[in-house]
């Protein structure tokens, strides 16, 4: 734990975030190349119906991962994959380390972006094929992060989704992320409100706070989310 100065500076250096994901902009992989060479610009591909990751470094050395196999089938085993490889790193942002890996995001070439001072390649859900919005509440959204984040936490306020779903229990969901014990723990759950109708659930009283240096991830489980009016949108304080 910090000094007592630095909890205080912490506090009332807090900021309120907004972060919003709609159909097919839930952010799996964010990638960035931290390679050496000159032969080409790095390329990250999608392909064989969302069974087959491509990364080509600037050096024009290819590494394929094949997410059918045993050594890639859930999400968990391809980030440390990644993060294994000498000129990649990778980020596991809005999804969870035991979602299958096997044909859940779409086949495609991924345009690099300048996000938050770094170059990233995003792989994005195709969140029809596994029928469920997440949506990651963390302080840093960066591969390498730019700011320490083991002193800073973030805190749930609240959160709104518009989804396609049959009611049922525990379809709507908020895990805990623990970097320490790199666990995923359920820690609130809820039946979805009316389908397809703007639903919030408020915890302005008191927050939400999964504790120093960790996140939480919303889920919201439907049956059919492939709607262009659907989104997942969380309101959070980081400090």
């Amino acid at each position: 734990m910090g000094s007592l100065n630095s909890l205080e500076s912490r506090y009332y250096n807090r900021e309120q975030q907004v972060i919003r994901v709609t159909d097919d902009t839930p952010i799996v992989y964010r990638i960035k190349h931290v390679g050496t060479g000159t032969t080409q610009d790095p390329t990250v591909v999608v392909s064989s119906t969302g069974s087959l990751i491509t990364l080509t470094d600037a050096a024009a050395a290819a590494t394929a991962i094949d997410l059918s196999a045993t050594a890639y089938n859930n999400v968990g085993k391809v980030v440390d994959y990644i993060n294994g490889l000498a000129s990649w790193e990778c980020k596991l942002l809005d999804g969870l380390r035991s979602d299958v890996s096997d044909n859940m995001t779409a086949d495609a070439t991924i345009s690099s972006a300048f996000i938050d001072g770094e170059t990233v390649f995003d792989i994005k859900q195709d969140t029809n094929l596994i029928a469920k919005y997440r949506l990651r509440v963390t302080y840093n959204r960066s591969v390498v992060d730019q700011k320490p984040k083991g002193s800073h936490r973030v805190t749930l306020k609240k959160f709104t989704y518009l989804a396609d779903f049959t009611t049922a229990a525990n379809i709507i969901k908020i895990y805990k992320w623990d970097a320490t014990d790199r666990t995923e723990t359920t820690i609130w759950s809820a039946a979805g409100g009316t389908d397809a109708t703007e639903t919030t659930h408020d915890f302005t009283s008191s927050g939400i706070c999964p504790g120093d240096g960790n996140d939480l991830i919303i889920e919201v489980a439907g049956t059919v989310i492939d709607a262009p009016t659907g989104f997942l949108q969380a309101q959070y304080e980081r400090e």
